[in-house]
């Protein structure tokens, strides 16, 4: 082992990179005062580990990086890098060269060491180095003044280096170490035997509390089996409240979604009524005004009337007496007039009154149609709410399959990348909706058995199921299927039977080329019309076959029957062909309220014109009772100014025939 190579950088004197070889046959560095020379042992003795900094000639550490000059700045590091021969391995490191380095940094005198370039302790480097003859206190570095010291120590002093240049000095550590750990040992087994003494006192005690942990453990498992009997009791109980405070919220919500959809409706209409409200104010705003002014109209007219007639009874008044009866016979005139006007003002006034009360039942009608028609589009939108809830329910079940079995949701989510999980069974089938019921209850579980392309995948997939723990499933492996049939005497003999259908896998189809599972799974059960044939045929059979009904019964192979109610929520056939049938009665309820909503237009438009026609016959009605009041009040005038002059024509001509007669006499 021998030093090839030191490298220094931003240490003391050397600011730059400087590299120092030493080749074989070199035995010092000569050169004048101050050119460097002690810094090359001090940076040895740096990055063997010294870290007294008198010895380095220096105040403090960060005096060992380059401090700057005139000329350069200063360096905010310093590394020096010892590089070794170790092809005799020397040192206990496996390589051929030893690379030691220190550096430090001037920011908060942060050193690190470096072994081969990976980062290691001080220790780890000083123990490298033990009974090498290395070492920041070894005799292979004697710097200026150590000779001296050398020969003026104390004899336990020079013991140190003689045992340091024997190479005793690291047994001699390792012996204090060994030392210091027996003296950690044996206070260690001081305190267990204190802490035993402690421990064999509390036995006696401790045994006590531990018969009676046992007989509490022993109570406190009655208790927990009471305690969990009492909580399935109660889960029982709060399930079934739960289902029926489910259900009590599915209605709920449905008559929520129904109020909405009626709120929003009436919103609407409300609006639109605001609005017409608006347009029939400007209507009715503007038919007063023309109001207004035909009876200014009117009265001016009638105003002018009078001023005619007084004209005219002032000119009679200004006749002479011997025009008497030529004055009667106008205020007859002016009478007669007046009554035909009466008359006729009376005749429209009643026309009138009629096509009002016409007007008026017609507008009873039509609102009555159209609050009919209102209730019509509410009913439809409760029942369009109503089914697109129940659309929603089914989608999520059908589409997202949410009430498939926990195992079948997590394999099929899979599915979407591997082509070779075909499908659900149930999902994968096709068949008239008259066998929905038939295919359903002979499937019974085996509606969410999953297809696959063979054993191998099937057996991948319960694999990732345990290995998951996403539940269980079980798998129909395409290529494993065997196709199952009728017995071939059984198959002559059944189309004979009354009642007989077929074999169900005969209605049944599918697009995905699983015709072999399907011949297992429905090869061999017979489809009849109703349970009392079904019964014949599984007798003539000797009930060796599954045999179904059209509405849902069966007759176990076996002879034993099922039969009743069928719980639709559990078969995917019956859900899709009811969510077919709620998308088609969707559609013909969407297509309805829009025929509902047209209709309803028309009529309000109807209502609307009706209301203006109205509203011109009331007002036409008003000036024409204005008119036959003033006419009548004309009239009663006029027959008194006619009675009146009348009685004075009469009471003149009667005067005239007394004087005429008084003539006759006295002549």
């Amino acid at each position: 082992m021998y030093l090839k190579k030191i490298e220094l950088h931003g240490f003391k004197s050397f600011a730059d990179k400087v590299n120092i070889e030493f080749q074989p046959g070199i035995t010092g560095i000569v050169g004048p005062n101050g050119c460097g020379k002690s810094n090359i042992s001090d940076a040895v003795r740096w990055v063997l580990g010294e870290q007294s900094v008198k010895s380095l000639r220096g105040s403090n550490m960060a005096d060992v990086i380059f401090a700057g000059s005139q000329d350069r700045r200063a360096q905010n590091l310093a590394e020096v890098t010892l590089i070794f021969d170790n092809s005799d391995r020397m040192l206990n490191y496996d390589y051929n060269e030893v690379e030691i380095t220190r550096r430090l940094y001037r920011q908060g005198n942060e050193a690190e060491y470096l072994l081969n370039r990976q980062q290691c302790r001080l220790k780890d480097i000083t123990d490298l180095l033990l009974d090498t003859g290395l070492g920041r206190d070894s005799l292979s570095i004697i710097s200026q003044g150590n000779i001296s010291n050398f020969a003026d120590s104390r004899p336990e002093e020079r013991r140190v280096i003689f045992e340091e240049a024997a190479g005793v000095s690291k047994y001699k550590k390792r012996k204090i170490e060994a030392i210091r750990k027996l003296e950690r040992t044996t206070d260690n087994l001081n305190r267990i035997k204190d802490i035993v003494y402690e421990l064999e006192k509390q036995i006696a005690p401790l045994k006590k509390q531990k018969e009676k942990a046992e007989v509490f453990l022993t109570l406190k498992e009655k208790l927990t089996s009471i305690e969990v009997n009492v909580l399935v009791h109660e889960v029982s109980e709060l399930k079934h409240q739960l289902d029926t405070l489910s259900l009590q919220l599915k209605d709920l919500n449905e008559r929520h979604s129904s109020l909405d959809a009626e709120i929003l409706l009436k919103e609407s209409a409300d609006d639109e009524i605001k609005k017409k409200m608006f347009v029939l104010d400007n209507e009715i705003n503007s038919l007063q005004s023309q109001l207004l002014e035909s009876m200014s109209e009117v009265s001016r007219l009638e105003t002018s009337k009078i001023e005619v007639d007084q004209k005219r009874k002032h000119a009679l008044q200004s006749q002479n007496s011997d025009d008497i009866k030529k004055k009667l016979d106008n205020l007859k005139a002016i009478l007669t007039d007046l009554i035909e006007e009466y008359n006729d003002r009376v005749e429209r006034l009643k026309t009138t009154e009629k096509s009002l009360e016409d007007l008026s039942q017609e507008q009873t009608v039509l609102t009555s149609k159209i609050n009919h028609k209102h209730q019509s589009i509410n009913d439809l939108n409760q029942e369009i709410t109503k089914n697109k809830n129940r659309q929603e329910i089914l989608v999520d079940l059908v589409e997202n399959k949410s009430n498939y079995h926990h195992g079948v949701k997590a394999i099929m989510e899979l599915a979407h990348d591997n082509p070779d999980i075909i499908g659900v069974f149930g999902d994968l089938l096709e068949n008239d909706s008259k066998y929905d019921l038939a295919v359903s209850v002979a499937l019974g579980s085996a509606l969410q058995f999953i297809v696959t392309k063979d054993n191998l995948q099937a057996r991948l997939a319960i694999k990732f199921l345990k290995d998951n723990k996403a539940g269980r499933a079980t798998f129909l492996p395409l290529a494993d299927m065997e196709p199952r049939s009728l017995r071939e005497e059984h198959a002559i003999l059944c189309p004979a039977l009354e009642g007989y259908l077929g074999v169900l896998s005969d209605f049944v189809s599918s697009s995905k080329n699983i015709d072999n599972v399907i011949l297992n799974q429905l090869g061999n059960v017979i489809l009849a019309d109703d349970i009392d044939h079904a019964y014949e045929i599984s007798k003539a059979t000797y009930a060796r076959y599954k045999v179904v009904t059209l509405d849902g019964n069966i007759v176990n192979v076996g002879g034993s029957l099922t039969g009743g109610t069928v719980n639709r929520q559990q078969s995917s056939i019956l859900q899709k062909r009811e969510l077919e049938k709620v998308k088609e009665k969707l559609d013909e309820l969407e297509q309805k309220l829009v025929r509902e909503k047209n209709e309803l237009l028309k009529l309000e438009n109807d209502a609307k014109e009706l209301a203006h026609t109205l509203l011109q016959k009331q007002m036409s009605y008003a000036k024409l009772e204005v008119v036959v009041q003033g006419k009548k009040e004309e009239l009663v005038v006029a027959k008194g100014e006619y009675e009146s002059y009348r009685i004075k024509a009469l009471n003149w001509m009667s005067l005239k025939v007394v004087k005429l007669i008084i003539n006759l006499f006295y002549n």
